[in-house]
């Protein structure tokens, strides 16, 4: 990594030396997303490049202190908005961060990284939803369930449809109808 000046810029000065250096720069709140010949890379608040620009695209913005970052054929990845690379570009789609966690996806099945970028729920589910109330929507072989955190399947996979956790309960649909269920699959 590379830093602009061993002296100490206000954040005007650092602002300006990087318009001067880059074609493109956002103040991202925790660091500077920039772009030079149509790639996008961080740079800290102190003017030090953290990540280079290599990557092609960027999601729209931070959720959970995460961006998706796009790098070409290598795939999706995160970056950090402390401007740190935690999962390596590899995925072919992701979802942002939300309640810790964020899907992704690799040659058609989907599973969850956490937020120091390990792969904690394998990629095995034919689509999830994020998290929520402690619970995600899996599907796999046409039927969808919920797991937790753990990938412990808690409420089985034998819904035709579903819809995510909202104080305490979930819409489901079973053989063409539809019902209320709560956190331990009882129907209410």
């Amino acid at each position: 990594a590379t830093s602009l000046t061993t002296k100490k810029l206000s954040p005007k000065e650092v602002m300006t030396t990087l318009k001067k250096k880059y074609d493109d720069v956002i103040d991202d709140g925790g660091v500077y997303t920039v772009r030079k010949n149509g790639k996008w890379g961080f740079v800290s608040k102190d003017g030090k490049e953290l990540i280079a620009p290599t990557f092609t695209a960027l999601g729209d913005e931070f959720v959970g202190g995460f961006i998706i970052t796009f790098n070409g054929s290598k795939g999706i990845g995160f970056v950090s908005q402390k401007g740190k690379e935690i999962v390596k570009s590899k995925y072919s789609s992701a979802r942002d961060f939300h309640n810790g966690f964020a899907a992704v996806c690799l040659n058609g099945k989907w599973g969850f990284v956490d937020k120091v970028g390990e792969e904690v729920i394998s990629l095995k589910y034919d689509h999830v939803d994020s998290f929520r109330e402690g619970l995600a929507i899996v599907k796999l072989n046409g039927k969808y369930g919920y797991i937790d955190k753990t990938d412990k399947e808690v409420i089985p996979l034998k819904y035709d449809d579903t819809w995510p956790f909202r104080e305490g309960l979930a819409k489901v649909e079973l053989n063409g109808k539809w019902g209320l269920i709560d956190k331990i699959g009882k129907e209410v």
